[in-house]
């Protein structure tokens, strides 16, 4: 089915990019600054975590169905070539990618992400940066802006979305 090879088209996006920052900047951790080392694995442990999501997704994706519910609030719309997550309680939060766009992207009111595997765009409000999370001057030099928005992004994907997807997916 089209939306199954879609959402593990996005899952390998987020498994290459997890596999750009372990290999580029956490390596060399011994020599880098702890700050750096600090900001490099959350970056990895958020797409970590977003990859699990994507995979647990996968496994629950049922023939012939164009919108699968997760309970009340959460559910996946497929389309031919894009599918959406979308937690619409407390507030609406969306996890969407198109195939072949080559980057995945989580939405709220006030916050937005597009990851890709080279680059991290992070927008709250009027703040906002990219970073190339494989280069460890990029990560460097945008540290105070980039720990501000990773905290908003950690809050979203750890508080928000991996609570309730092991509780609906990967628990049935």
């Amino acid at each position: 089915m089209a939306g199954k090879d879609t959402v593990l088209e996005a899952k390998n996006i987020l498994d290459s990019a997890v596999n750009r920052v372990e290999n580029r900047v956490l390596s060399r951790s011994a020599e880098l600054k702890a700050r750096t080392v600090s900001l490099a694995q959350r970056i990895g442990e958020l797409l970590t975590y977003l990859s699990t999501i994507m995979g647990g997704i996968a496994e629950r994706i049922e023939e012939d169905k164009n919108i699968i519910s997760y309970g009340p609030f959460l559910y996946v719309a497929l389309y031919k070539d894009s599918f959406t997550l979308v937690r619409s309680k407390p507030y609406m939060i969306t996890l969407s990618y198109r195939k072949g766009d080559g980057r995945i992207y989580l939405r709220t009111r006030n916050f937005k992400a597009a990851i890709s595997p080279t680059i991290l765009e992070l927008q709250y409000l009027a703040m906002k940066i990219n970073v190339d999370f494989g280069d460890v001057s990029d990560i460097e030099g945008k540290a105070t802006e980039l720990r501000y928005l990773l905290r908003r992004f950690g809050r979203i994907v750890e508080f928000q979305l991996l609570p309730i997807i092991e509780k609906r997916v990967f628990t049935r």
